[in-house]
C-alpha cells in the first residue's frame, strides 16, 4: 500500500517564515513555520492525499513507533533533555498516582515511552547544543575572563569544586541572586569575547534575555552540522536546536522535560532526576554508505533507522519490514514507479518493499531497524 501524505506545519514562535514553504514550493508566509509532522502522532497525525482511499488522517491505517519531520528554527528551541523508557513509565505512573492530568502544563511525562531523536541539516549549517563539556573545558573558558564579578566568579568555582555538574545546574535553576548575577555577569563578557561557547551566549542572550538557560547552555557543547551531517540525541542527554533546518526522526512520544530558555513549564527537581550530566564526546552520527549518494543512518535504537538518497541519477532501492515514511527535499524522485516532487511526503505498508528508488532527487525514507539499501560492489 502506498499513499501520498502531508501535513499542515507547526506554527511554533521559533519557526521559520521561509524555509518549509520555500521546500514545497509556495510563498513565504506571515506566521512561523516550525515543523512539518509526517506519521501517526495523536498531536497532528498526517493527512491522506491519495484519492482512492476512504481514510482520511493517518492514524486511521495503523500506529507508527517513530515521526518523521521537517524541522525549520530561525530562533532556539527551549533548553529539554527526555527522559529513559524506565524513567518515561516511572514518571508517568507516578504522576498518574498524583491525579495531574494529562495535558497540564506542569505534567511532565505524557507517555511511557523514551524519545530518542536525530537530526541531518537541510541547510547550510545546523547549530545545535548539546551534552555537557568536561567542568576543565568550562572553567579554563570562565577563569580566560579577565572581568570577572561575584556571580561569575562563584560560576567559576562551581565548575572548578569538583562536585557534581548537576549541583551547579540546580544553582543556576534556582533564582539565588547570585546565580542571577552569574547569568547577567556571563552575557556581559561575552560581548568581548572570541569562540563558540560565547558566541552561544550572545546568541540566547537576544532569544531569552536574563534566562538561566543561558548559563546552563554555556556549560554544553556547541556542535554545527554542515549540510548532509547528523546529529543523534539520545535518552537524558540536554539539549536544543540553536538554528537551521533539517530533516528530524525520533521516536514517537511526546516526553520533555524543560531546563530553560522557554515560558513552559521548568521542573527543576525532575530534569535533574532525569538529565545525564556526564561530559559527552560526540553526539554526531555517522551513516554507513551503501553507494554513491546513498547512506543509511542507524542510531542505537528499536524504532527507526534512515536512509537518504541524493543523486542526479538514484537507480537503487529499500527494503524494510513494517511502514515507512519518505520525504523528498530535492528534484523528482519515483519510488516504486508513483512520482515524488520536491516537498512531497508518502507512506509505505511493508507490502511495497523492496521499494525501488530513481530520479535525481534527494529522498530521505524512514522505516524500522531492518532497513536495509542495496550495497554497490
Amino acid at each position: 500500500m502506498y499513499l501520498d501524505i502531508s501535513n499542515t506545519p507547526h506554527p511554533y514562535a521559533w519557526g521559520s517564515r521561509s524555509a518549509i514553504a520555500r521546500l514545497q514550493g509556495r510563498p513565504s508566509t506571515d506566521q512561523p513555520e516550525a515543523e512539518l509532522w509526517l506519521g501517526t502522532h495523536p498531536g497532528g497525525p498526517s493527512r491522506i492525499d491519495t484519492p482512492d482511499t476512504a481514510w482520511k488522517s493517518l492514524d486511521q491505517v495503523g500506529r507508527l513507533p517513530f515521526m518523521l519531520k521537517l524541522l525549520a528554527a530561525d530562533s532556539p528551541l527551549s533548553l529539554q533533555v527526555h527522559p529513559s523508557s524506565e524513567q518515561a513509565r516511572e514518571g508517568f505512573d507516578r504522576e498518574d498516582r498524583a491525579a495531574i492530568a494529562l495535558h497540564a502544563p506542569e505534567r511532565n511525562f505524557k507517555d511511557r515511552m523514551h524519545k530518542p531523536e536525530m537530526i541531518v541539516a537541510l541547510s547550510d549549517r545546523f547549530d545545535v547544543v548539546a551534552g555537557f563539556r568536561t567542568a576543565e573545558r568550562s572553567a579554563e573558558s570562565l577563569a580566560a575572563a579577565a572581568s570577572r564579578g561575584k556571580g561569575l566568579q562563584a560560576l567559576l568555582e562551581s565548575v572548578s569544586s569538583g562536585e557534581h555538574l548537576g549541583e551547579t545546574v540546580r544553582w543556576l535553576l534556582s533564582n539565588d541572586r547570585q546565580a542571577a548575577s552569574a547569568i547577567d555577569e556571563l552575557v556581559e563578557v561575552a560581548q568581548q569575547r572570541t569562540g563558540s561557547d560565547w558566541q552561544t551566549v550572545r546568541d540566547l542572550a537576544v532569544a531569552y534575555p536574563n534566562d538561566p538557560g543561558i548559563a546552563v547552555a554555556f556549560l554544553m557543547n556547541r556542535i554545527s552540522l554542515n549540510r548532509g551531517e547528523a546529529l543523534f540525541v539520545g535518552a537524558r542527554v540536554v539539549h536544543a536546536y540553536l538554528k537551521g533546518f533539517g530533516v528530524e526522526l525520533m521516536a514517537a512520544s511526546d516526553n520533555v522535560l524543560r531546563a530553560g530558555l522557554t515560558p513552559k513549564h521548568v521542573d527543576v527537581d525532575a530534569l535533574l532526576a532525569t538529565a545525564t550530566f556526564v561530559p559527552t564526546v560526540s553526539l554526531r552520527l555517522t551513516p554507513e554508505t551503501a553507494a554513491a549518494g546513498i547512506e543509511v543512518f542507524r542510531p542505537p535504537v528499536t524504532e527507526y533507522a534512515l536512509a537518504r538518497f541524493d543523486g542526479p541519477a538514484l537507480n537503487s532501492a529499500v527494503s524494510f519490514r513494517g511502514p515507512a515514511i519518505a520525504v523528498c527535499t530535492r528534484g523528482i524522485a519515483v519510488l516504486n514507479g508513483h512520482v515524488l516532487q520536491q516537498g512531497q511526503a508518502a507512506y509505505l505498508s511493508d507490502q511495497e518493499s523492496p521499494a525501488s528508488v530513481t530520479g535525481d532527487a534527494e529522498l530521505f525514507v524512514a522505516a524500522g531497524q531492518s532497513l536495509t539499501v542495496p550495497t554497490s560492489k
